[in-house]
């Protein structure tokens, strides 16, 4: 992954080296954290919240996240977690037809008489 142009732009320097195959020296965990940053608008809800943890400022008194339960967690496991939530509502139409079979302006819909 290659940081986002605007980074570049803004003049920030992200010591990340991508061809580098030795962990130790690539400087991953110097890099900036841009990537984690774009995931919080993810469209996958769960994968944005938790992105989002990482958007509070951290500091001595700010409790651990248990990551253990999130390390096994695979495709398959998220979507079957998003598949079991239960939404709150269904929205079915934004606006409740004038009548039957007319559209949005009360003009009966081409076709129908």
């Amino acid at each position: 992954m290659e940081a986002p142009l605007d980074a570049a732009a803004a003049g920030a320097a992200d010591p990340y080296l991508p061809e580098e195959e030795d962990p130790e020296k690539c400087h991953a965990v110097r890099s900036s954290l841009w990537e984690v940053d774009s995931l919080r608008a993810h469209y996958c809800p769960t994968v944005a919240s938790l992105a989002s943890l990482f958007a509070a400022p951290m500091t001595h008194a700010t409790q651990p996240i248990p990551i253990e339960p999130l390390l096994g967690m695979t495709y398959r496991s998220l979507a079957q977690l998003e598949t079991r939530k239960r939404l709150r509502s269904v929205p079915l139409n934004a606006r409740p037809p004038l009548t039957p079979l007319c559209g949005d302006d009360g003009r009966k819909l081409a076709g129908w008489s």
